[in-house]
């Protein structure tokens, strides 16, 4: 099989969930598919990180997205009443690029990650599915409830314009994944099940080799170590991290003080 895949950022280095998602899946459907990758991206990419995709990919399209242009997405998206990232996504040339891709390549399936994507993609005439990765909707509801009023009433708009995306998408695309059920019922909450597709469920993994025992003991005997890994820039991890600290480990403690 042939698949156009279209990449809101460009998935290496690997310092960001999404480019780690991307990336592995990336490896994977290579294995077995010729796989073309059409990245969006805010920053010049390095030569040896296009290195790092290359021997995997039949080919490998970089659109450089401008900060003007993406501020001006963003107001004609928020005239429109729709989301705001997906404005600052939004690009012209990469919609170019993809209908060239199209074009060229005739995939058999165009597989595209997050909303945000979808603007460059629009108006393709072959199947699509898409990996929400997570409910951004939920995310950003959750964010503006221990938000100030006015950073709280556009995480509002956000949520509620996303929300309206990842549903119309469910009725559009021929298919949708998404990492957990939590953020998959969040997206299909009040639609009518007969009315629409449900996300099929893809978790995310662990590479157990790399986390093994083997190749990361602990210096003290017999002490356990429990090991956090997110990118801190990133606000749910931060909480996730900080009810780790102040919820889970004084129960861990409890049984095991030497843990670390």
């Amino acid at each position: 099989m042939r698949i156009l895949v279209v990449l809101p950022r460009f998935p290496y280095p690997l310092e960001k969930g999404d480019k780690l998602r991307a990336y592995h899946q990336l490896r994977q459907l290579a294995a077995g598919h010729e796989v073309h990758l059409l990245a969006l991206s805010h920053s010049n990419v390095k030569d040896e990180h296009l290195a790092a995709l290359r021997p995997h990919l039949g080919s490998i399209t970089v659109v450089q997205l401008r900060p003007l242009a993406c501020l001006l997405g963003i107001l004609l998206f928020f005239l429109r009443g729709k989301p705001l990232q997906l404005g600052w996504w939004s690009s012209r040339k990469a919609r170019r690029q993809c209908s060239r891709l199209l074009h060229q390549l005739k995939p058999d399936v165009l597989y595209c990650q997050m909303v945000r994507t979808l603007p460059t993609v629009q108006g393709a005439n072959i199947p699509i599915v898409l990996d929400y990765q997570d409910a951004l909707s939920l995310n950003l509801h959750r964010r503006g409830q221990h938000s100030p009023i006015p950073l709280r009433w556009m995480l509002g708009y956000e949520s509620r314009a996303l929300l309206r995306t990842e549903q119309r998408a469910l009725r559009t695309l021929a298919a949708t994944t998404i990492i957990s059920p939590i953020d998959r019922d969040a997206i299909i909450a009040n639609i009518p099940i007969a009315q629409t597709a449900t996300p099929h469920l893809v978790p995310n993994g662990v590479d157990t080799d790399y986390f093994s025992l083997q190749n990361h003991t602990s210096p003290i005997p017999n002490q356990h170590t429990l090991l956090f890994c997110g990118n801190m820039a990133y606000a749910p991890n931060v909480s996730a991290a900080t009810f780790l600290v102040h919820s889970v480990m004084p129960l861990v403690w409890q049984s095991h003080p030497e843990a670390t």
